[in-house]
């Protein structure tokens, strides 16, 4: 494919696009933010808030006291015992309350973190603490996978363990 000269080749429809929406996305700031946030968004809604959705929906159906199964008559009836019956109630209310302490707890600690990251601290300490923030938690999660646990014991799944020589189970 040979041009003449001062003309310009025509470049392949796939490099054409690229360089269409890269200009897009240049001109546009906010459109390259919501093309890199979108999927994550997109993916919480679809999990996080599809599963309360559902739990709501299941939330209006009742159990069959007999067989146990979930019986789909809409009704009122999980919401009335929730109510009248002072255990149900008390778990309820404990559970809001937990929650909302966990929340409020989240909130004053982890928004002067995210400042302090943000505003003050360099380059190097920011991926110090970061990592010092993220590596615990994935850390005992991982512990937990190679640990033998009672749970664990006849599951091929958790092999890791047996590589660190953890054979036996814990028993209790």
């Amino acid at each position: 494919m040979t041009s003449r000269p001062g003309t310009i080749a025509e470049s392949p429809p796939r490099r054409r696009a690229l360089r269409a929406s890269s200009a897009l996305a240049w001109r546009r700031p906010w459109l390259k933010g919501l093309g890199q946030l979108g999927p994550a968004v997109a993916a919480f809604l679809i999990v996080y808030v599809a599963a309360l959705v559902v739990l709501l929906v299941s939330a209006f159906w009742r159990i069959d006291d007999f067989t146990s199964e979930i019986v789909r008559d809409w009704g009122f009836g999980n919401f009335s015992t929730l109510w009248h019956d002072p255990s149900y109630r008390t778990i309820a209310l404990r559970t809001l309350g937990l929650a909302s302490a966990v929340t409020v707890t989240c909130v004053v600690l982890a928004f002067p973190y995210a400042l302090f990251l943000v505003r003050v601290a360099t380059p190097r300490l920011r991926v110090i603490l970061l990592v010092a923030t993220v590596l615990p938690p994935r850390a005992s999660a991982n512990v937990l996978k190679i640990l033998p646990s009672p749970i664990t014991a006849n599951v091929p799944a958790v092999t890791p363990r047996k590589s660190f020589g953890f054979h036996h189970t814990i028993s209790g």
